[in-house]
């Protein structure tokens, strides 16, 4: 069968997103892996594993919360909305705390953003279209999965696509500007309080993909804008705050 081209591009786009952005921030700031890995270890442990764990309660039991929320849309889309700030933002600042309290240096805040959003970017879309090219090359995934990977091959087309890539690019600047921001939350005297501002502006961010996947609004166009503003404006806002966390370290170094 012929490979989509398609398929294929945005393949390879998810794969380089995360290599070609740690290659070039560890050569342009010299930051440690150890900084990536930690981010994507705990996406894995508070996204993918901790938050799954609630939502297999409150969205998939059978229980008074889970026919409350799937029963009410603003109740789903605020706990769909608040549930991913929580934990991805108290995932960023269990790590600068606990795991990278020894790591002060600035540049650890966008590596652990990189390997957040770069692992994200592997489990939730690489993967899926990885096994739509090896569906199309031929090779047996099992009879129901082949199927459904050749049947999803035939939807694709570039328009999906590059919608799809301005997705994650949109998430990538998410998580970074919001590792920024925790980042500084974590390590500056007094601003604790930006630790809860980063789960709301999450939360803010998530919440038009959550209605969307729930009752088929706002549009998708509406979705895709909402996150590459937000992500675009939570790049710039915790550029501002790491730019300050640097001058007062500075200063504490060298007060005159």
């Amino acid at each position: 069968m012929k490979i989509n081209a398609a398929v294929l591009t945005a393949f390879l786009f998810f794969t380089a997103l995360p290599i070609v952005l740690l290659v070039w921030w560890k050569r342009r700031s010299g930051a440690k892996l150890l900084c990536f890995f930690t981010g994507a270890l705990c996406f894995i442990v508070f996204a993918m594993l901790l938050e799954s764990l609630l939502h297999a309660y409150c969205l998939q039991g059978d229980n008074r919360v889970s026919r409350f929320l799937l029963g009410s849309p603003a109740a789903n889309v605020l706990y769909a909305s608040l549930a991913a700030g929580l934990f991805e933002e108290t995932g960023r600042l269990f790590a600068y705390r606990l795991l990278l309290r020894r790591q002060r240096e600035s540049a650890c805040a966008v590596a652990y953003g990189i390997g957040h959003g770069g692992i994200e970017v592997w489990l939730l879309v690489g993967i899926n279209y990885a096994l739509i090219l090896l569906a199309q090359l031929g090779v047996s995934l099992g009879s129901g999965v082949t199927a459904q990977m050749l049947a999803a091959a035939e939807a694709i087309r570039f328009p999906a696509a590059g919608v799809a890539m301005l997705e994650r690019v949109s998430a990538m600047m998410m998580h970074i500007g919001l590792s920024m921001i925790v980042f500084v939350a974590a390590r500056q005297r007094g601003r604790l309080w930006l630790y809860p501002l980063a789960i709301l502006l999450h939360a803010l961010v998530d919440a038009p993909a959550a209605l969307y996947q729930f009752q088929g609004t706002p549009p998708v166009a509406v979705v895709e804008i909402v996150a590459f503003l937000g992500g675009l404006a939570y790049l710039v806002l915790g550029k501002k705050l790491l730019d300050q966390y640097r001058a007062s370290e500075a200063e504490a170094v060298d007060p005159a």
